[in-house]
């Protein structure tokens, strides 16, 4: 189990933030240090966090969208905002026209860090926003890769997040290409 004040940051916030590249500085008394949001998880269960010894974090630094960018967030809970998500998905697009040049998919609250899938990303990358098969596909990639990393959790079995995956992935790709292609 992680520890409460961690949870949240597995859950939710990181699966968003790992979409749009963020980064975060982490400061100790003598260092400091800037890294990928993502490599801030070990995925190691009793030191979920790659924080050295003294070590906080103390800076999010979001890159600034460029024009034709769009990103996405979907979750699953049984209850509303007050809920640990199921299951949660975090999709962006960066787009010339229609045609999709970059792309990030990120799962959440089903390992024990997000999982930042670059093989089903790069599916979409030269692709159409409106190319339904391809989506179709990268949502199918997403569910594959992520398969192996899900652990059991408390509400929810491993085959129900299993199968919730590939939608979610889904909806936040619609989101983002929806939001790209200006509607």
């Amino acid at each position: 189990h992680l520890p409460d004040q961690i949870k949240g940051f597995v859950g939710d916030g990181a699966p968003a933030l790992i979409a749009l590249d963020a980064r975060v500085t982490l400061k100790s008394a003598r260092d400091e240090r800037t890294i990928p949001l993502v490599d801030l998880y070990s995925t190691m269960g009793d030191h979920p966090l790659t924080l050295a010894a003294g070590e906080l974090l103390t800076e999010i630094e979001i890159p600034i969208p460029v024009h034709g960018s769009s990103s996405a967030y979907q979750r699953l809970a049984y209850r509303s905002a007050i809920d640990y998500p199921i299951v949660c998905a975090a999709a962006s697009l960066q787009v010339s026209g229609s045609r999709i040049d970059k792309a990030r998919i990120v799962i959440g609250a089903v390992s024990r860090a997000p999982l930042l899938l670059a093989q089903a990303a790069a599916t979409l990358e030269g692709g159409s926003l409106s190319d339904e098969a391809v989506f179709q596909k990268a949502a199918a990639q997403s569910m594959d890769a992520a398969s192996a990393f899900i652990v059991d959790n408390v509400g929810s079995t491993v085959e129900y997040r299993t199968r919730m995956i590939p939608v979610l992935v889904r909806r936040a790709l619609d989101e983002a290409a929806q939001r790209a292609a200006g509607f």
